[in-house]
């Protein structure tokens, strides 16, 4: 049996995993997420080191609320760009990862399939979002009847019922513009809080890796006395 503390951690180990720019990121370094060590080997780049600190903890009634820092670090190398620049991708792509919402966007007759990670346009609201996933309930998109619930992030503006297009301005479905919020971390957490991050030393001139690291405080409950149940 895991504790609440490790189903978080293994969690974020998959969320993590999704940084690669097939989702719509800016940078392939989900490709391998690290545990248990301090740092990543130059020859396992683009790499992520997940970090788990020591936790506080306070009483309330029959649970305890705890609060877990986190430090998640990517490395990865930069070849010709600037470091800098690359750097502040990883830092955007963390944050975006770590505490972006997430929501679920009803589609019907959904009629071309989106490619993940493109962003998506309401034709008439002009909300937009990244797409995540495609959780298809009925239907076809070669029938044009495709229907279910897209997983989307950044969203900007409110859909309504309208029709959606891709990055193209091609129309691949309708939209009744319900929302859901998607819990974090499958409702395991409370919240995450960005704390501290950013680009370490700029490396000298010859070596190509950058590195970034940001600081995170997942904040949960358990049964006092209980760290295997929440409820």
């Amino acid at each position: 049996m895991k504790t609440i503390r490790e189903q978080i951690l293994t969690a974020l180990e998959t969320e993590l995993g999704q940084l690669r720019t097939a989702n719509g990121y800016y940078t392939d370094v989900g490709q391998k997420v690290i545990r248990g060590r301090y740092d990543a080997s130059p020859d396992e780049l683009p790499a992520i080191v997940l970090i788990d600190n020591i936790e506080s903890a306070a009483r309330g009634g029959s649970y305890m609320e705890l609060s877990m820092p986190v430090s998640v670090e990517a490395s990865m190398y930069f070849g010709t760009h600037n470091a800098s620049i690359e750097g502040n991708k990883l830092l955007g792509d963390l944050l975006v990862n770590m505490t972006s919402t997430r929501l679920t966007l009803a589609f019907t007759s959904g009629s071309r399939q989106p490619r993940l990670g493109q962003t998506i346009t309401g034709v008439t609201s002009g909300a937009t979002a990244v797409l995540e996933t495609i959780n298809l309930s009925t239907g076809s998109w070669g029938g044009g009847n495709a229907a279910g619930t897209f997983s989307i992030r950044l969203p900007w503006g409110e859909f309504e019922s309208e029709t959606l297009n891709n990055e193209g301005g091609e129309t691949i479905a309708l939209t009744p513009g319900t929302i859901t919020l998607v819990p974090r971390l499958s409702d395991l957490v409370n919240d995450i809080e960005y704390q501290t991050g950013g680009v370490e030393i700029q490396p000298d001139p010859g070596e190509n890796i950058v590195k970034v690291t940001a600081v995170f405080t997942i904040h949960y409950v358990t049964l006092a006395g209980n760290p295997y149940k929440q409820t």
